[in-house]
């Protein structure tokens, strides 16, 4: 008979809510020190992120709405530019700030409860997982594009 891993990733992320392990191991006091703190710092850096992202979407709707406001002479490229550098940015911050928070919540609550531990901690790292996801696809994406907008341009005259 074969057995089964409960701490087993799951074969595929589909995008739905995978039913975690629901092991009974509690955490002691010293590993919940540790993880408290790490779903305190999780959050605060996800609300600076979800801060940041609407910080960077009202100034991209901001910017484009002086500069129509103002009659200043720019071009769709230079619009469309402004739009293409921080309605991304806005985005990811949002997405990844509200995976952060998310993950916090769950190492909180495997300090603030008891019995689904395992299940608390698998909900955090998946949430982290998903997070460092989109982080290296737009850092990739990010850096691919820029380099070949650099390029394209040393190749543009004035």
């Amino acid at each position: 008979m074969d057995e089964v891993n409960p701490y087993a990733a799951p074969a595929a992320d589909l995008g739905v809510q995978v039913e975690h392990s629901t092991g009974t191991h509690e955490f002691g006091w010293r590993e919940d020190q540790t993880i408290g703190r790490t779903g305190r710092h999780a959050t605060t850096w996800g609300v600076l992120s979800l801060v940041v992202g609407a910080l960077t979407a009202i100034a991209a709707v901001a910017g484009i709405a002086v500069l129509v406001a103002t009659e200043v002479s720019i071009s769709a490229m230079q619009v469309g530019a402004i739009v293409a550098v921080l309605v991304p940015i806005a985005l990811v911050h949002l997405a990844t700030g509200w995976l952060y928070v998310s993950a916090g919540r769950a190492f909180t609550s495997i300090v603030e409860t008891s019995g689904a531990d395992v299940e608390h901690l698998m909900t955090a790292l998946v949430r982290l997982k998903d997070a460092f996801r989109i982080e290296v696809f737009v850092t990739v994406v990010s850096l691919v594009l820029g380099y070949a907008v650099w390029i394209a341009g040393a190749f543009v005259g004035d």
